[in-house]
């Protein structure tokens, strides 16, 4: 991993420079006025947040950190029509309909799994009636047993890791994987710090966030900065990001939420993260690894 720090104001990310990550954005804060209460920990459209107040039948209480599920909260408010095509004659559970663990839904009514399939269709008739969208997968991926992994008979040993039930070597992490073991940076206004890591094989040392992650920590020496964080130059683009930092180590949950948050700021649609009049101190930023934000990336913080 390679880390680079710029003390002027600009970041040179290949052949863009950035200057101020701003433009129109999304508060990241929970939207009052909903039953469930739920708040963002992960970003995907500019109306996710917004988007809360249409879910009144769920009451779980729980936290969406999921960018997938962001976008299907989107996707059930501004629901007008069902899908086109649909279950057909099948009926929404069983052989022929889409994948019930696909962390991004699979588009149709319904699951090919029919014990998972009338589980979570029970539960939320949302996924059944209209579309098996992330926050349908995302109860399948915590409760259904054919979304967990196989298991590996017998176990596997030491330097190896169960694939789908096979033993095979276990890859070597990411040197930033625990937070405990990256350097915190000073940041002043006028200055940006920029990372280039790989968050592939990474292990959730976080489980407040949900998702598997590695870590990039500074100290920022201006209270009451305007700092802003951002994947901008990563190729191809991730596809999810947490919009929270963390001002302890080990995780400890207590997170800070980004003022707002967008895909827009970055011309090649990467998320980017604002958080305004951040109190001076030791902050640890995590980078979530899924399905859609694995791999090489640009992480560059700046504060102004």
């Amino acid at each position: 991993m390679q880390f680079h720090r710029s003390g002027n104001g600009v970041a040179l990310i290949g052949a863009v420079a950035i200057v101020a990550l701003c433009s129109t954005a999304l508060p990241a804060f929970a939207v009052e006025g909903n039953s469930d209460e739920r708040t963002f920990v992960s970003a995907m459209t500019a109306t996710a947040a917004e988007a809360r107040v249409a879910l009144e039948e769920n009451s779980d209480g729980r936290t969406i950190f999921s960018a997938a599920e962001a976008k299907a909260v989107a996707a059930r408010a501004n629901f007008t029509t069902p899908p086109a095509g649909g279950m057909g004659a099948r009926g929404p559970c069983g052989e022929g309909n889409g994948d019930c663990c696909d962390p991004l839904g699979n588009g149709t009514p319904g699951c090919d799994d029919v014990a998972c399939c009338e589980a979570i269709c029970a539960a939320d008739s949302f996924c059944c009636d209209i579309s098996w969208d992330g926050i349908c997968a995302s109860a399948a991926q915590k409760s259904c047993a054919v979304c967990e992994p196989i298991e590996c008979d017998p176990p596997c040993g030491e330097g190896e890791i169960c694939d789908d039930g096979v033993c095979v070597p276990a890859p070597e992490g990411p040197v930033n994987d625990n937070c405990e073991d990256v350097p915190v940076d000073n940041l002043s206004i006028g200055e940006c710090l920029v990372y280039n890591g790989d968050n592939t094989g990474a292990t959730m040392t976080c489980a407040a966030g949900g998702f598997p992650e590695v870590w990039h920590a500074f100290n920022l020496l201006d209270d009451g900065a305007t700092v802003n964080m951002g994947y901008c130059g990563t190729s191809p683009p991730f596809g999810n990001a947490y919009i929270v930092i963390d001002p302890e180590c080990p995780c400890s949950g207590t997170f800070v939420f980004a003022t707002s948050f967008d895909n827009v700021t970055c011309d090649d649609g990467n998320w980017t993260m604002h958080y305004d009049a951040l109190p001076a101190g030791d902050y640890w930023t995590p980078i979530l690894q899924d399905a859609t934000s694995t791999g090489p990336y640009t992480w560059t913080i700046c504060a102004d």
